[in-house]
């Protein structure tokens, strides 16, 4: 008849793993808070800038200010959502008992290059079609 105790080593190698997620997730937390920490204190960098450069256009600089500032704010909350489903799935399949180690799905990875791509692409239009 077989035995329906936990095995010690798969045991220790779940809390591993869930240790590590755990890890993962707060590194994931303090990118995040800093992406929506650079949207807020943007408005600071805004008044420097338009200190240094009175000459420059004060109605582009606001444009730019606003969209890079929310879109940081907004790309942190994303990026936050994400790693806070991922760290939810990873802990769901550690609870069950015919557990594999799963490699990370191309998903996510996809949604944050896309996001950040995005991010970059509108910040860049702003920039060249003001100074344009």
């Amino acid at each position: 008849m077989r035995s329906t105790s936990p095995n010690i080593v798969n045991e220790l190698a779940k809390a591993r793993n869930r240790a590590a997620a755990e890890r993962t997730l707060m590194t994931w937390i303090q990118i995040c808070v800093v992406l929506i920490g650079f949207g807020v204190a943007l408005d600071r960098i805004f008044n420097v800038i338009s200190q240094t450069f009175p000459q420059s256009s004060y109605r582009f600089n606001l444009r730019l200010t606003t969209v890079v500032g929310l879109g940081s704010i907004g790309f942190g909350i994303v990026l936050l959502g994400l790693a806070i489903l991922t760290y939810l799935n990873q802990v769901r399949a550690l609870t069950q008992t015919n557990y594999l180690g799963q490699p990370l799905s191309h998903t996510p990875i996809a949604l944050i290059l896309g996001a950040v791509g995005l991010f970059a692409a509108i910040v860049l239009l702003l920039i060249f079609w003001g100074l344009a």
